[in-house]
């Protein structure tokens, strides 16, 4: 139609001729395009005693055992040639076991004193791949643990601590997804690697391929937390944890700023793409998730709550939120080079706020309850953009200063009976535009980080709930 000139896009609804129509009858692609399914199967056994007497109470004992079966299946239907520029869906048929055991002793030395310590032992299976019948990423096996203590010498304090390891094993699409278009990086870049066919021309976006590594390892963390918990009065309590968290072979991606700042370091990560609607074959990156090193994040939870009662209902005051300390992790590919992205538009595309805070108040009257709430996310410094200034007419590299946003949110709960509950409320309700960021995105969502802030600006909704 459009090689022959015998589609008009001026004409009027139905003005096309009877055999353009048909053409475009016949362009068109009925059904779905792909077939998926998840099945997952598990069977869980549990087991508690209780062991010996304490000055606290009875020491008990649980333990316990689970078994999983995850099997993914995807098959295409619609192929390349039967859309336009299309990228048939990937074939996949993976199926994974797993299986772990636990133990978990509770002692109550004292009134005032608990202690917990917990023991689990894991095993995860590789996957088996259906469709190349072969397995994919190796077995893992780990055993972790847990060590908690709670102390209250009164009834208006309680102290609080724990130590303990983990482990996480990365998803089968991590591993054993085939690569699959994702679209185009956010930036323009020069060619990565030089060839006579591959390069596209000038500085311009490049094709991303999404797939899965099958030498991923699982990750591995030590993690503390020591708090506090106050209530010195019916009326108002308060809470204060810090936290501690190490990872080791941490799941992540190289972004493709660091893979096209040096693709001979990353050269793995390039390969051909070939675009269906040209024929035309170019270099793409391949976005894969890949054991990029050590992170390490510390930081303080914090909340408080009052409560006022007065003869004709009650408002409570709530505020809590999070205040970081660290948030380290090494550049991808090493084990000791550290950078962070605190307060800083990082290497790994994202930000991590030293404060977020939200602070609401319900007046609650029976039926009838009103909630506003309060939400703050500090200001950041953005990630590097190349602007042009039309004083001088150059080109400069800059980083923005993100402000900080705030945004209050109300919502009405009215009790119709035990039964009904219908909420109102609205987002946003000084309906406040996202900051401006000038981060690289290879969408429409530009001018505005969507993480972060979110565009639609005042939202209301309307929720009803039903017991019975």
């Amino acid at each position: 139609m459009l090689a022959n000139r015998s589609f008009d896009p001026f004409a009027a609804i139905g003005g096309q001729t009877d055999a353009t129509k048909t053409l475009i009858a016949s362009s068109l692609y009925h059904g779905s395009i792909r077939e998926a399914s998840t099945t997952l199967k598990g069977a869980d056994l549990r087991a508690s005693h209780e062991l010996f007497a304490l000055g606290g109470g009875a020491a008990q004992l649980g333990v316990g055992a689970d078994y999983r079966q995850y099997h993914y299946e995807q098959t295409p239907l619609a192929k390349d040639a039967d859309i336009y520029n299309f990228n048939a869906s990937a074939a996949y048929d993976m199926k994974r076991g797993s299986y772990g055991v636990f133990a978990e002793v509770l002692a109550p030395l004292f009134k005032q004193l608990e202690l917990t310590a917990a023991l689990r032992y894991d095993s995860i299976d590789a996957i088996e791949n259906g469709i190349v019948n072969k397995t994919m990423g190796q077995k893992a096996s780990k055993s972790t643990y847990k060590i908690s203590a709670r102390y209250q010498p009164t009834q208006a304090v309680l102290l609080r601590g724990s130590f303990g390891t983990g482990v996480k094993a990365p998803s089968m699409l991590d591993i054993g997804q085939p690569l699959v278009n994702a679209g185009f990086t956010a930036g323009s870049y020069t060619c990565p690697i030089q060839h006579a066919e591959y390069c596209r021309p000038g500085k311009t976006q490049y094709n991303v391929l999404s797939g899965g590594n099958e030498n991923l390892k699982p990750e591995t963390s030590k993690q503390f937390s020591v708090g506090i918990r106050l209530e010195p009065s019916p009326a108002l309590s308060m809470g204060l944890d810090l936290w501690d968290v190490t990872i080791r072979d941490a799941v992540s991606g190289i972004s493709e700023q660091q893979a096209f700042a040096d693709p001979v370091k990353f050269n793995s990560l390039f390969t051909t793409y070939t675009e269906p609607s040209t024929g035309n074959t170019y270099w793409a990156f391949k976005s894969l998730s890949v054991n990029i090193g050590r992170q390490h994040n510390r930081g303080i939870d914090w909340d408080a709550t009052s409560r006022y009662k007065f003869d004709w209902g009650t408002f409570t005051t709530t505020v809590n939120g999070t205040h970081m300390l660290k948030s380290d992790y090494t550049l991808p590919g090493t084990d000791n080079h550290w950078t962070n992205s605190l307060d800083f538009f990082g290497v790994n595309n994202s930000v991590t706020f030293r404060n977020i805070a939200r602070l609401s108040g319900t007046l609650d009257t029976g039926k009838l309850s009103n909630t506003l709430m309060f939400n703050y996310r500090n200001g950041y410094t953005d990630a590097s953009a190349t602007v042009r200034n039309t004083g001088i007419n150059v080109n400069e590299t800059i980083r923005l200063d993100v402000p900080s946003f705030m945004t209050l949110d109300w919502q009405g709960r009215y009790r119709l009976s035990q039964a009904i509950t219908l909420r109102l409320g609205v987002k946003n309700l000084l309906d406040k535009q996202p900051p401006l960021s000038l981060r690289a995105s290879s969408g429409h969502q530009v001018g505005y980080d969507p993480r972060y802030a979110d565009p639609l600006g005042r939202q209301a909704y309307v929720m009803g709930n039903y017991k019975f």
